[in-house]
């Protein structure tokens, strides 16, 4: 469980780094105002850049030091992420978006989503599982 919860750990921090890389690409070619001005889905975006600029690097690093505040922003990111493209599926979808692309990001969103939410990795935040260095027969 901790090799995988550092796994989502590095996903967290690429989502941080990938989306300051997006927003300062986006904004230098067309500038904010028109996805402020494209409805819900300009919102939504804005607000998932939000989430993931704010809880992306707490989530990141507290997840690497198994923090329980690294758990709750992980869900929070990966938990918006998750919504923000099924909702798109849904409700949102333009007539030329693919669905096979949306499929695979709200995949890639909802495995470390279920990683976190998982009763071993719960038990780990909690301190119900001694750490490693405790974990060694060492006498």
């Amino acid at each position: 469980m901790r090799v995988l919860i550092k796994g989502v750990a590095v996903l967290a921090a690429a989502a941080v780094l990938i989306t300051v890389w997006f927003v300062a690409a986006f904004a230098a070619r067309a500038g904010m105002g028109p996805l402020i001005r494209s409805g819900i889905l300009g919102a939504l975006t804005l607000m998932g850049w939000i989430v993931t600029l704010v809880c992306g690097p707490i989530a990141a690093v507290q997840l690497w030091r198994f923090r329980e505040s690294g758990r709750r922003a992980g869900i929070i990111l990966f938990g918006f992420g998750l919504a923000y493209y099924v909702v798109g599926l849904v409700a949102l979808r333009g007539p030329g978006a693919s669905i096979k692309h949306i499929a695979a990001a709200a995949t890639m969103f909802s495995l470390p989503l279920l990683v976190l939410l998982s009763r071993s990795a719960g038990r780990l935040f909690a301190g119900r599982v001694p750490p490693a260095a405790e974990l060694s027969r060492e006498p």
